[in-house]
C-alpha cells in the first residue's frame, strides 16, 4: 500500500524505518548511538490512516530543513523510526516500549505521537524513561498525566504546542489581571480536565497579587472551587444561582465544563438568569465550546447575550502569508496538504532540533530544558530560515523560535 511504502521509505537526509510493517529494518545491527533517533507513533491504519502519511511527511520536511546546512551534531543524522499507532492505547504503549528498548533509551532524543491512542500509550513510556514527548493532535489529554501521583519533575518532558490547558488557563488569568477584575469566581466540573484550569488560574492570580509592581489588588471570590456535577438533577441555572448567592459581588466567573452540549446549556442558563433579572457577571471559559453552533441564533440562541458578557479563550494555528507559504511548501515538496495539526507538528520537530543543536546533546534532561529555552525570550528565528536558526543555536545564541502555528512559548507544565 502507498502509505505503508511511505513509512518504509527513506530520505537523503534522514533514515525512516517502520517497525513491524513487514518491510524489514536493520535496527538490530545498527549502532543507534551514531544517530539522533526520534520515534513517530502515528496512525497507519483505520480511519486516521491518511493523517499518518501527512504527519510523517511533515516530520520529514522538518528534518530536512534542520539538516539542510549540515548535521545538528557532527557525524549524526536524524533517524525517524515510525510505526502504526493503531487505535489501541495498550498496543501503542507496547510498541513504543519495544522500540525504545531496541534503540536504547539513551539513544532516543524524542517521541512524537498523533491521535488519542498513540498519545495515551506512548506518553506513558516517555514518562517512565524521561524522554521528551510531543503530542501533535489529540487535544488536552495530557491533563490526566499532570495530576498523576508522580514527582513533578518527571512530568516536565511532556510537551504539547497546541492550546493545552495550562496555556489556556494562563491566558484566562491574564484576562482577569489585565482587565482589572476585582473578584474572580471559579466554577468547574469534576474531571481532571476541569481541575487543571481552575488550579492554574488560582495559582496565577496569587502570583499577580504578589507582583512588586502593578500587583493585582483583587481576590478570588471562592476559597474552594465551586464544583458542579455532570450527572445530577441540579440544573445549571440552579448552580449559577447558588454560586452567586454564596459569592456576592463577583464581577467575572471562569467556569470549565467538558463537552459542547454541556457548555451550550450552561451559557443558555446564564442568559436565562440575566433575562430574568439576575445580575450575572461576565463569564469566561476556554475553547471547549468551540463548535459553530455556539453562534447559531436558533439552535443555541446565546450569541446575542455573549457579545457583551463573554470571554472565549482559545488558541489554534494562525492564518498568515507565512503559514500559507509553508502550506504550499509542504504540498510542493511532499505532495500532501496541510491540516490543523501539521504546523504544530513541524514546529515541535524544529524546537527539538534547535534544542539539540544548541546543547550538542541528546541527553533527555538536557534536551527537555533546552526546549523550554529555545521557545521563548531570545533572538527570534523562524521558518523559512531554519538553517540560520540552527547556526545561531550552535553558536550559543539565545534564540526564540517563532512557530508556523503561532507563538510557541512553552510554559512549564508543572502546575499541579
Amino acid at each position: 500500500p502507498m502509505l505503508k511504502s511511505m513509512f518504509c521509505g527513506a530520505l537523503a537526509l534522514s533514515t525512516v524505518t517502520f517497525a513491524a510493517s513487514g518491510c524489514g529494518s536493520d535496527d538490530k545491527t545498527t549502532d543507534h548511538s551514531q544517530s539522533i533517533n526520534v520515534i513517530a507513533v502515528f496512525p497507519n491504519s483505520g480511519s486516521f490512516a491518511e493523517r499518518g502519511d501527512r504527519y510523517l511527511k511533515t516530520l520529514q520536511m522538518a528534518v530536512a530543513d534542520l539538516e539542510e546546512g549540515g548535521d545538528l551534531i557532527e557525524g549524526k543524522k536524524i533517524a525517524i523510526h515510525a510505526f502504526d499507532a493503531t487505535n489501541d492505547k495498550d498496543l501503542a504503549q507496547e510498541k513504543t516500549a519495544a522500540k525504545v528498548a531496541e534503540l536504547g533509551s539513551e539513544n532516543v532524543a524524542a517521541i512524537f505521537s498523533a491521535t488519542g491512542a498513540a498519545h495515551k500509550g506512548s506518553v506513558l513510556v516517555a514518562l517512565d524513561e524521561g524522554i521528551p514527548h510531543v503530542e501533535w493532535a489529540s487535544g488536552g489529554r495530557d491533563d490526566e498525566f499532570f495530576s498523576m501521583d508522580i514527582p513533578n519533575e518527571q512530568k516536565r518532558p511532556i510537551f504539547q504546542l497546541r492550546g493545552l490547558c495550562p496555556s489556556l488557563a494562563d491566558m484566562a488569568a491574564s484576562v482577569a489581571y489585565t482587565q482589572d477584575y476585582q473578584k474572580v469566581g471559579l466554577m468547574r466540573g469534576t474531571l481532571d480536565h476541569d481541575i487543571t484550569h481552575t488550579t492554574i488560574i488560582r495559582q496565577r492570580m496569587a502570583e499577580y497579587a504578589a507582583l512588586a509592581e502593578n500587583a493585582w489588588t483583587g481576590e478570588v471570590a471562592n476559597a474552594e472551587d465551586f464544583v458542579m456535577e455532570y450527572d445530577t438533577d441540579t440544573t445549571w441555572e440552579q448552580y449559577l444561582e447558588q454560586f452567586l448567592t454564596q459569592n456576592p459581588g463577583t464581577d467575572i466567573i471562569f467556569y470549565h465544563l467538558r463537552g459542547d452540549t454541556v457548555n451550550f446549556s450552561f451559557l443558555k442558563a446564564a442568559k436565562a438568569l440575566s433575562e430574568a433579572g439576575t445580575d450575572v457577571p461576565k463569564i469566561m471559559t476556554c475553547d471547549m465550546a468551540r463548535k459553530p453552533a455556539l453562534l447559531d441564533p436558533v439552535q443555541t440562541n446565546v450569541a446575542d447575550y455573549l457579545v457583551d458578557n463573554f470571554y472565549f479563550i482559545g488558541r489554534g494555528p494562525l492564518k498568515s502569508e507565512l503559514a500559507d507559504s509553508w502550506d504550499a511548501d509542504l504540498n510542493t515538496r511532499y505532495g500532501v496538504t496541510s491540516d490543523r495539526w501539521t504546523k504544530t507538528g513541524y514546529d515541535s520537530m524544529i524546537l527539538v532540533g534547535l534544542a539539540i543543536a544548541s546543547t550538542q546533546s541528546t541527553e533527555h534532561a538536557v534536551v527537555t530544558e533546552e526546549i523550554y529555552k529555545v521557545s521563548k525570550d531570545g533572538q527570534e528565528v523562524a521558518y523559512p530560515n531554519i538553517t540560520e536558526a540552527v547556526a545561531a543555536a550552535k553558536a550559543g545564541t539565545d534564540i526564540d523560535y517563532a512557530g508556523i502555528s503561532g507563538t510557541v512559548d512553552i510554559l512549564s507544565l508543572i502546575h499541579i
